[in-house]
């Protein structure tokens, strides 16, 4: 929920109507990247993980306003 205040705030209230969520397991994701790694990407595949989770558990809080693909 903090998440999505800050979210709102920086965009002074402008939201997307829906949201489509490209998911792609962590290790092929980690396939198609492309070298060289920045700062998020060099992280390490636990941390690429636990975003995905992330974003796929705000998914499920929010089944209306996020559509998986």
């Amino acid at each position: 929920d903090a998440l999505w205040s800050i979210g709102s705030f920086s965009t002074h209230g402008m939201n997307p109507d829906h949201i489509f969520l490209l998911d792609l397991p962590s290790d092929q994701a980690h396939q198609r990247l492309v070298r060289p790694h920045d700062r998020m990407e060099a992280k390490g595949s636990t941390f690429r993980e636990r975003v995905r989770q992330g974003f796929l558990r705000e998914a499920s809080r929010r089944p209306d306003q996020i559509t998986i693909v």
